[in-house]
């Protein structure tokens, strides 16, 4: 999958006022969100096997350097103060392409986080547990574009960062989390996601200009919200470095 993100930054005076301009605008009210992430940093990485033929033959490919994936699951919070989650989903972000200076642009792997993989993340061999982080506001869907409005959060109590645990258990209700900004601001986040294939197939041959026309046409409407949102909402691209884990060292 390849997403094209643009973003925003809006202070917490302005949040009825845009949650408003995007309700006019996508003709439905926001739908809350709740998600619950952890990230994990790779102690080391999978070996891949090679045949002996292979090895003879050819040059090995250059061993991946140890990355950074998160699992996230939505989070439902009751009224007795307690709180649930649901299936944890796995998500691998490749470094945001250099040279696009328009949008974000990043290839990410994401999909419904099997047994073996949770089992992996909690092995201290494999992976090292970095942070715990919520994200707590609204979502809108204009055409094929996702747009969100939220917070970052964060658990009070600091000894979250060891991450015991935190798999099997539920997710911190809202009212047990703080505000990363502690002013209230608020990201704007406004994505396009494009399907992508990792194996050959000859449909998808047959059919390359018609896939690039997909993605052409998820830029169009992404860069056609920036324009429509134009001096209500400045949706930017920022440094893609800044969206890299491994750059601010999380």
């Amino acid at each position: 999958m390849h997403e094209y993100i643009l973003y925003s930054h809006i202070p917490y005076q302005r949040e009825k006022q845009v949650l408003g301009i995007l309700a006019g605008l996508t003709g439905v009210q926001p739908v809350e969100i709740h998600e619950q992430v952890l990230i994990y940093a790779q102690v080391k990485v999978p070996e891949v096997a090679v045949s002996k033929k292979v090895r003879q033959t050819q040059q090995l490919p250059k061993k991946p350097d140890p990355a950074y994936h998160k699992i996230w699951r939505e989070v439902v919070n009751h009224d007795n103060g307690t709180a649930s989650g649901g299936e944890w989903h796995f998500r691998a972000e490749q470094t945001p392409e250099p040279g696009v200076a328009t949008f974000i642009s990043r290839g990410v792997t994401e999909h419904k986080a099997t047994e073996a993989e949770l089992e992996r993340l909690k092995q201290p061999e494999w992976y090292q547990f970095k942070r715990y982080y919520g994200i707590l506001g609204y979502r809108f869907v204009h055409n094929n574009v996702i747009i969100r409005v939220y917070r970052m959060i964060v658990p009070i109590e600091l000894e979250d960062r060891e991450g015991d645990g935190l798999i099997e258990a539920g997710p911190r209700p809202a009212d047990l989390m703080k505000l990363v900004d502690a002013s209230g601001s608020l990201i704007v986040e406004a994505l396009v996601r494009v399907a992508t294939f990792d194996k050959p197939n000859p449909a998808e041959d047959r059919t390359k200009k018609d896939k690039q026309s997909v993605a052409d046409t998820a830029k169009k409407e992404l860069l056609g919200l920036q324009a429509a949102m134009d001096g209500a909402v400045d949706l930017y691209a920022p440094d893609r470095l800044a969206l890299e884990t491994r750059a601010r060292n999380v």
